[in-house]
C-alpha cells in the first residue's frame, strides 16, 4: 500500500524472530480510513488553518525516521495515537457533520484493532477487584464484537450507504471542491554551542 496510507500493525515493524506481517482484508479498511481522513483534511472545509494543516497532515501521514544502527524505518507514535484517541477528527472540526460521522464510525472501531485491557492484579488488593474484572471483561467482549464486525466484508459499504442515505445530513455542504492550504512548516534547526 501506499506508505501515508498503510495500516499503522503493517508499519510497526515486528518482533526478530516473529512471522513476517502479510496484509489482510481488515489492514485495506484500516487504509481507506487514512484515505478518508487525509482526503478530507485537503479538500473539504474544516476548522484547521494552512500551517497547522500542513504540520498535522506531516506528523499523521509523512513522518518517519530511520533507525542508524538497525537500518529499520519507524513512524512516529502520532497516528496510532490519532487512531487511538479520534484526537485529529475533534482538533479538524469537519463542517460536514456526514464526514465526521464516517470518520467517527471507522475509528471507533478500528482503534480497536491496538487497544489493549490489561487484567487487573489480584495482588493490587481486593477494594474494588470485583468492579475492575467486570470492567475488564466488558471491554474484552466490546473488543471481540467490534473485531468480529470487521470480518464482516459488507460492513463498511453498509455504514458509507447509511450515512450517504441519511437524510439529515447535507452533503451539499462540501459540494464545491476546494484546496485547503497547505504550508509546509519551516524546520528550524538549532545549534547549541557549550559556554
Amino acid at each position: 500500500g501506499t506508505w501515508q496510507f498503510i495500516a499503522v500493525r503493517l508499519l510497526e515493524q515486528p518482533e526478530s524472530g516473529d512471522e513476517p506481517l502479510i496484509q489482510n482484508r481488515v489492514d485495506d479498511v484500516e487504509s481507506f480510513f487514512h484515505l478518508a481522513m487525509w482526503m478530507a483534511l485537503r479538500y473539504t472545509s474544516h476548522g484547521l488553518t494552512g500551517i497547522h494543516l500542513g504540520r498535522v497532515l506531516d506528523d499523521n501521514f509523512d513522518a518517519a525516521y530511520r533507525d542508524p544502527e538497525t537500518d529499520l524505518v519507524y513512524i512516529p507514535q502520532t497516528r496510532r495515537l490519532s487512531m487511538m484517541t479520534g484526537h485529529l477528527i475533534r482538533k479538524a472540526e469537519f463542517f460536514n457533520p456526514g464526514i465526521s460521522n464516517v470518520l467517527w464510525a471507522l475509528q471507533d472501531i478500528l482503534c480497536e484493532r491496538y487497544s489493549f485491557y490489561e487484567q487487573p492484579d489480584v495482588s493490587d488488593g481486593m477494594e474494588d477487584l470485583a468492579e475492575r474484572l467486570d470492567a475488564w471483561r466488558l471491554a474484552q467482549k466490546r473488543k471481540a464484537n467490534v473485531l468480529k464486525k470487521l470480518e464482516d466484508p459488507l460492513w463498511l459499504p453498509n455504514l458509507l450507504n447509511a450515512q450517504l442515505n441519511n437524510k439529515s445530513i447535507s452533503w451539499e455542504t462540501d459540494a464545491k471542491r476546494q484546496i485547503n492550504p497547505l504550508i509546509t512548516p519551516e524546520i528550524i534547526r538549532c545549534r547549541y554551542r557549550r559556554l
